[in-house]
């Protein structure tokens, strides 16, 4: 699959950006700020961390709550090798914001 030229040409495209990501923070010269498991950045929209830090996400990718009723809607969700850390914080997110279910999960990339 990723023999593909088209793949190929996306992989290659994108390595010079993961070594300006950390490029940064060579030799622990800088810190990331702090930033919150999860905020409510609105009535509508609270921001849910997925606890994967790395090179491409810094602290971790931000997933996202959507809605207002019960049940939201679920943008991106973390990856599999955070998978438990992650379910956990996503479950305190829900019940802080009166969210007893979602509805639909809506997945814009994905992580191995």
């Amino acid at each position: 699959l990723f023999g593909t030229p088209l793949l190929s040409g996306v992989i290659r495209r994108h390595r010079p950006m993961a070594a300006s990501l950390t490029g940064h923070l060579a030799g622990g010269q800088v810190e990331l700020p702090p930033q919150p498991n999860f905020l409510r950045l609105s009535d509508r929209v609270t921001t849910v961390l997925g606890l994967n830090p790395s090179s491409y996400s810094l602290r971790g990718t931000n997933t996202y709550l959507v809605g207002t009723g019960p049940r939201r809607i679920l943008v991106d969700t973390g990856e599999a090798r955070t998978a438990e850390a992650y379910l956990e914080n996503l479950a305190t997110a829900m019940a802080a914001v009166g969210c007893t279910g979602l509805e639909q999960i809506v997945c814009t990339h994905w992580h191995e």
